[in-house]
């Protein structure tokens, strides 16, 4: 059997995904410690990274109309991944403790699956539908950008919010 350059890759690109899913897995139901100025790195590193990229291989016209729907396409993905991680405060010392759930992780794998799957489709039918290349890459970063980014958000408007109500001493110290 002879394993194209392509099929290497996608071998090797899903035997990094499954080892660092089998590393996520194993924390899914522990509960950790949540630091609100962590939850910003992320999504500024990445938004650097994405300015370079659309920096560095430029796109015009419509394709702006496509990373802007892309973009928000991740963060609506964005949004109800942050909803799915279960925040609380510790009563006693009021420090902010995340609980990824299951089914964050899940969402998290399912996307990565059609991303995979996806790229596939658009890398094999990009001359034909007319899209570049550069509108493939950065529409990816993009979609990244919108969902760690505003699950990031999600997060940190949360545990802001469950701290306040702590701090004044309020019922609510979940969400």
């Amino acid at each position: 059997m002879h394993l194209t350059p392509q099929t290497i890759s996608i071998i090797i690109a899903v035997v990094v995904v499954l080892i660092i899913m089998a590393f996520r897995f194993r924390n899914v139901g522990r509960t950790r410690p949540l630091r609100m100025p962590t939850l910003l790195i992320a999504p500024v590193y990445l938004a650097a990274v994405s300015a370079f990229l659309i920096y560095r291989f430029p796109i015009a016209g419509l394709d702006w109309v496509w990373m802007g729907v892309i973009f928000l396409l991740g963060a609506v993905a964005g949004w109800y991944r942050g909803k799915m991680m279960h925040i609380t405060v510790d009563p006693e010392t009021k420090s902010l403790m995340v609980k990824t759930t299951p089914w964050a992780l899940i969402f998290l794998v399912a996307l990565l699956v059609v991303r995979m799957a996806l790229r596939e489709v658009f890398m094999e039918n990009a001359a034909a539908w007319h899209v570049s290349f550069n509108l493939l890459t950065d529409a990816f970063v993009a979609f990244a950008l919108g969902l760690l980014g505003v699950t990031s958000l999600e997060m940190y408007l949360r545990a802001k919010r469950l701290v306040e109500e702590a701090k004044r001493g309020g019922g609510v110290i979940a969400a």
